[in-house]
């Protein structure tokens, strides 16, 4: 399933150069960068193939296209002019979904921020597990007791239930070790 959604995504930038795909959960910023000139680099390849190969190929048409490439160019540039300063960088960034979820969780200002690690799969949080698991253990005990606005049924069921359990265990003073001390007492 994850495949087609790339794929689809892919076609669809191909055709339609959604800048919106330029996320690192998507295409990324180097790579939707990148496609948009592969995408005149495969036109200019038509443009070679329709001279060289049609029976009765149409006259200018390598002017057309070079009239669209430049068209394109110009406003390509006068687009990246338009764009805030610090949104450049996306367009070239080779930052992945998981570097990507990874930052937003450690750089996040507050907890309701670091809750939304738990909107996507795992895979993109699984390296840095440790530190969410600590910033459940530390925090958990407070929300239970004073139940911010994001410690909802929704987030309650999106965390995996064995992070639940540890949590629940740091917060109430057990934790593994202390739980194997006194099983042999």
């Amino acid at each position: 399933v994850s495949f087609f959604a790339r794929l689809i995504v892919k076609l669809v930038t191909d055709y339609t150069s959604i800048v919106h795909f330029r996320h690192p959960y998507e295409l990324g910023g180097f790579y939707w960068t990148f496609n948009m000139f592969l995408s005149f680099f495969g036109s200019w390849i038509s443009v070679y193939v329709y001279k060289n190969y049609s029976v009765n190929p149409v006259k200018d048409v390598d002017k057309f296209m070079l009239a669209l490439t430049l068209a394109w160019l110009i406003n390509f540039i006068f687009f990246l002019f338009t764009v805030k300063r610090k949104y450049l960088k996306t367009f070239y960034t080779v930052e992945t979904g998981r570097s990507f979820g990874a930052r937003m969780f450690l750089e996040a200002e507050n907890d309701s921020q670091r809750a939304q690690v738990f909107t996507r799969h795992s895979w993109f949080w699984k390296r840095i597990k440790p530190e969410i698991q600590s910033w459940l253990n530390a925090g958990w005990a407070e929300w239970e007791a004073k139940s911010p606005p994001w410690f909802t049924a929704k987030f309650l069921a999106s965390v995996p239930p064995e992070m639940v359990k540890c949590a629940r265990d740091a917060s109430s003073g057990l934790s593994l070790t202390s739980m194997r001390s006194t099983i042999g007492k």
